[in-house]
């Protein structure tokens, strides 16, 4: 086929696309204008979908040409029209050319995206009666067992709503359970030699301390020169505590904070006591974005209660409710070499106040003092234990 009937069947194709885009199918059947069918609500709008895919597939796929008919002038009209098309094609050509190539591959492009949406929609709408048929069939099983479907979402929304999420009933609480200020932060202090091993000069540090709570870190953080920290926390109560010693404070969720930082630009992120508040795919996402937002060589360092001491993992881990589960040391340290962390150390922290309260006299033997000294450990060892880690 010669170029001049190759450019002509693309110039009726496109006439074609446009004037009869919901007049026929790829097999010429007539079909309804698009608004026209007789589905009703979403039904409507698939078939609408449909029909214009349809029809915009057969006119880009149509293989007609652009013949001239005699018309009134017979064949010297045909000729005319001939001479014509050949006057514009030589004249014009160069430049109709490459403006029709570039329309045609739009057009492709954008019927392909359209195609690739309507089956992206399909699944998502497959999907969503999938879940929809499933929740039914559930109520259905809890009804045919005697259980009241409506009774039970209360109940979960009920247990959604802990007294944790009150600001007052928790920062109570922790008064009496966790220990006045001045004695968390003596307790915290022993971190202080371990991080500046590390990050020796917290002056030009950007840090930031997620679950701040009442600012205990934070006043670690300024008393050892520290000027570009903040505590990030969603406990209102706590942090106007906080604000009133004069640090800065975020009221929010820490996963989301450090999700709007950019990637490297925080020194040492630390948390205490909030790690095993969270649900595994939070602490996970808590993790990541710790170490994106992590410089090179930055640090991390979470506490958490020990679940190797016995006295903790069954009983005192207990007292707060809000806890979802211990966290081994082991698998914590896997977790964060698994996220990418490069030095990974377990620092053993809080001996229980009643260390050697088992004890043992000088008449005993090598073997009954390890074991006892053991036994001491389990029970009045540390309490709590902290993961370091260097990105």
């Amino acid at each position: 086929m010669s170029t001049e009937k190759e450019f002509q069947r693309k110039i009726y194709n496109r006439i074609f696309s446009i004037e009869n885009s919901w007049k026929a199918d790829s097999l010429g059947k007539p079909i309804d204008k698009p608004g026209k069918t007789g589905a009703k609500g979403q039904d409507a709008e698939w078939k609408e979908l449909e029909e214009n895919l349809s029809a915009a597939v057969a006119s880009k796929v149509c293989d007609g040409y652009f013949l001239i008919r005699e018309g009134r002038l017979g064949r010297v009209g045909v000729f005319i029209k001939r001479a014509l098309r050949k006057a514009l094609k030589i004249t014009f050509g160069w430049y109709l050319n490459p403006i029709y190539q570039k329309q045609t591959t739009f057009n492709g492009k954008i019927l392909n995206s359209v195609s690739i949406e309507r089956k992206l929609l399909r699944e998502l709408k497959e999907e969503n009666e999938q879940l929809h048929n499933e929740l039914q069939l559930q109520e259905k099983r809890m009804t045919a067992i005697g259980v009241n479907v409506e009774q039970a979402r209360k109940q979960i929304k009920k247990l959604a709503n802990l007294p944790t999420d009150n600001n007052d009933f928790y920062h109570d609480f922790e008064e009496v359970f966790r220990g006045e200020r001045a004695e968390v932060r003596n307790r915290l202090e022993m971190y202080v030699p371990i991080i500046k091993e590390l990050l020796p000069s917290w002056e030009y540090a950007r840090c930031t301390d997620v679950g701040s709570g009442r600012g205990e870190w934070l006043d670690i953080l300024k008393f050892n020169g520290a000027k570009d920290y903040v505590g990030v926390d969603l406990n209102e109560r706590q942090n106007k505590i906080a604000e009133s010693f004069g640090h800065n404070v975020v009221c929010g969720d820490c996963i989301e904070y450090l999700s709007n930082q950019l990637d490297e630009s925080i020194d040492l992120i630390t948390g205490f006591q909030i790690i095993e508040h969270l649900w595994m795919s939070d602490l996970m996402m808590l993790l990541q974005q710790s170490f994106r937002t992590l410089k090179k060589g930055g640090l991390v360092l979470f506490e958490t209660p020990n679940p190797r001491n016995v006295i903790v993992a069954s009983s005192s881990f207990y007292t707060d409710f809000s806890h979802k589960r211990p966290l081994h040391p082991e698998v914590m340290r896997f977790w964060l070499k698994w996220c990418g962390f490069s030095e990974v150390k377990i620092i053993e922290a809080n001996t229980h106040t009643h260390w050697e309260e088992i004890q043992f006299n000088n008449d005993t033997d090598v073997v009954t003092e390890k074991l006892l000294n053991e036994i001491n450990w389990k029970l009045y060892g540390p309490q709590d234990y902290a993961i370091l880690a260097v990105k």
